[in-house]
């Protein structure tokens, strides 16, 4: 931040004239903020997946999904956690996965490094069933300052193993918030059509399913956006 310098001559104070300088004082110094992935919340409600490859069920060693970066939890055991947390409250689910782990994917397109990470699932995901969830995908890229995918994002949950139609991400809830994942490849394979995200309500526990949030997300194409990778 600049600061000022204002000069004030020629002041006449009781018949004496004199040049006087006056200085701002220095503005207050501004602290870094560090960027918080878990956006304020406390450690039990923000879950780190730490581990790209998909399990079903996750093992017991990969259930815990606690406050840490070396817990190796999953997606699909983050979604389970959330769901299982009680009460309204906002749960963040965020991601922390080291370059060159299983799932770490970079390529080149048109001459600049792409870095994703693609969890492959072997199952339909869990859906979610409890209010107020967040699935960032940004989370990845602050996470690894520098790894990025200028063309797209660097989370892509790929249904390309599954053998039926199903959907790559199930909203049963209300107030929910994806954003920043690529979705692609839930396809029809026996008659079923494949869907990237649905959003309905549920019955049992009964909800609406309203005041749900998606953006930033590639549903459909690929990583850098040049090619289909189709949810049909």
């Amino acid at each position: 931040m600049s600061r000022y310098l204002r000069t004030l001559s020629t002041i006449s104070v009781a018949a004496l004239i004199c040049s006087l300088v006056l200085v701002a004082a220095p503005a207050p110094a501004v602290e870094a903020q560090t960027y918080d992935p878990c956006d304020g919340l406390s450690q039990e409600r923000c879950i780190i997946v730490d581990y790209i490859p998909d399990q079903n069920p996750p093992p017991v060693e990969r259930r815990e999904c606690s406050f840490s970066t070396d817990n190796d939890c999953s997606l699909r055991a983050a979604i389970n956690k959330a769901n299982a947390i009680a009460g309204t409250d906002r749960v963040r689910i965020i991601f922390a996965v080291e370059q060159g782990e299983p799932g770490y994917e970079p390529s080149t397109y048109q001459s600049q490094l792409v870095e994703t990470w693609v969890v492959r699932v072997v199952a339909p995901l869990p859906a979610l069933t409890r209010n107020n969830i967040e699935i960032d995908g940004f989370t990845q890229e602050a996470f690894l300052p520098g790894s990025q995918n200028q063309f797209g994002p660097t989370i892509i949950i790929d249904g390309v193993n599954l053998t039926q139609g199903s959907r790559g991400l199930t909203i049963l809830s209300s107030n929910n918030i994806i954003s920043n994942l690529g979705i692609i490849n839930f396809n029809k394979t026996t008659g079923v059509a494949g869907v990237g995200i649905e959003i309905a309500p549920n019955t049992s526990p009964a909800n609406p399913a309203t005041g749900n949030q998606i953006f930033g997300c590639y549903l459909g194409i690929d990583k850098v956006g040049a090619a289909p990778a189709a949810n049909v």
